[in-house]
Formats: structure tokens, sequence, C-alpha cells
């Protein structure tokens, strides 16, 4: 800063120079300062004030040096307010804190920042003449009733509702999910199907498309391949008739003579 006022004084020098002798030559026209950050004014003399501050002033810049009567951080508080104009209501006496702070002594009957409410034991307890600003999920004159959430049963699939404030949350029955409960889980993400068979989700629940020659719940049980051209079950007394032994003995890869006497 200290040379910012030396370069000051010695252009209102240069300038005195030339308006006293009348001439031009050598001199040079002024142009405007550039301030450092935080200074303002033409010579950049003038500190700046911190953003906000009202009734105070510098002598560094960002500084609010309050003046005479004011306080605050940004010198906006009346230290006088309860002698100028009381914020204080209902008869209330006003009491200067510190800081530009004050409270408010309030009369029986009154209560609030500026003693602007009424309370009771007013009209049978309460104070006349007022309304009540409920909370999400109250309703009533007073407030006192929750409002009951899952009267409009959000919950679905035979879910059981809980009510709560201002909220629900759902039991979902088995094999279903999500916060109503619609979703069905999918019980073929795990892959239970086995040798290839298709997966077909139920709820809770799943059914296997087995391929050929496969059977049981995953398709895990494999059947031997049968060389009767006869669906099963089919017994050999149908198929062959008369000549049941000429088919055992076909079936078997032997002669009918080597075949014991049995009953079919």
């Amino acid at each position: 800063v200290a040379w910012c006022h030396l370069l000051s004084a010695l252009i209102l020098l240069s300038l005195a120079f030339c308006l006293g002798t009348g001439r031009s030559e050598g001199c040079l026209p002024l142009e405007p300062m550039q301030c450092d950050p935080g200074w303002e004014g033409e010579y950049c003399e003038e500190c700046v004030r911190m953003p906000g501050c009202l009734h105070g002033t510098c002598h560094q810049p960002w500084q609010c040096i309050c003046h005479t009567g004011w306080a605050g951080k940004f010198c906006d508080k009346d230290i006088h307010i309860c002698e100028h104009q009381s914020p204080c209501q209902n008869g209330a006496q006003c009491i200067y804190d510190r800081d530009g702070e004050y409270s408010c002594l309030c009369p029986e009957g009154f209560h609030g920042k500026d003693c602007e409410m009424k309370t009771g034991p007013y009209d049978n307890g309460f104070a006349s003449n007022f309304t009540c600003r409920c909370l999400a999920g109250f309703v009533g004159a007073l407030c006192e009733h929750d409002v009951d959430d899952c009267l409009m049963r959000p919950c679905a699939n035979g879910a059981t509702c809980h009510d709560g404030v201002n909220r629900f949350s759902c039991q979902c029955q088995v094999g279903f999910e999500g916060r109503f409960c619609t979703i069905n889980i999918n019980d073929c993400a795990s892959q239970p199907c086995k040798n290839g068979a298709k997966c077909y989700d139920r709820i809770n629940d799943y059914d296997c498309l087995c391929p050929d020659r496969f059977t049981g719940k995953t398709c895990e049980i494999s059947v031997p391949e049968s060389r009767s051209s006869f669906p099963l079950p089919f017994t050999l007394r149908q198929a062959a008739g008369p000549n049941l032994k000429s088919v055992i003995a076909a079936f078997l890869n032997t002669t009918k003579a080597k075949l014991p006497t049995v009953d079919v």
C-alpha cells in the first residue's frame, strides 16, 4: 500500500508541474490506477468492507467495524432496539442482551420470541381463535389423529400393510418382493433345471421342461433308452400275444429253446 501512496504523490507532483508551466511537452495523460484486491478509490486509498457490512467501516480490507449503536458480524443489529422501537408485543418487557440480540419477558398468557402468541388457560383450557398446522401424517383440529396410510391398500398380492407416521411398509407373501410386493421373485434365477431343461417361473416355485430321456423336478434323473418301440408302460403279453416267447427271446438276444418255462 505504501508504494501506491508514493506513486500517487509522484503523479500529483507531475500534474502540478505540467499545469504550473503551462506546457504539455513531456506530460503524459493520466490513466486509471489498477488497485490491489481489497482496495478501491481514485488513488487506491480506500479499503473494501466485508460484503454485507451495513453500518460499519474498515481500516484494512474485508473488515466490518461497527458504527456507534450497531453490533453484529455485519453491523446490522441495533443495540438500542429496545429504546427506539421495541419488537416485543402485548405489553412484554424488552431486554437487550448483547451483540444486538434481545429477549422479551412475556406477560401471563403469551409466549414466543416477541410474545406474539397466546397460551392457555383460556376458554376451557385453550387459547381462543387458534388453528393448528399439522405435520405430515396427522389430521384433526389439534392434529391428534394419525392418518392411516394403509387405508388405500397399497400392498399387493396378499401382503400385510403396517401403518407408520406418514409412511407405511408392506410385509410380502413368500415369493414376492418390492415396496408394494408387486415383484414376483424369479425362482429360475438360480438355474435349478439340469441337463439343458427349460425353466418356467411360478409363484414361489418353478417348473422344468425336461428334454428326452430325463425326468424329475429338476430333470436330474436319466431314463434308460428302451429297445421296445411300444410306449411305456406296455406289457409284454399285450405286445406279443401268443408269440410271447419269440418276443422275449428277441429282447434278450437268445433263442426260444434256451428260455425257461414261465407263466407271464
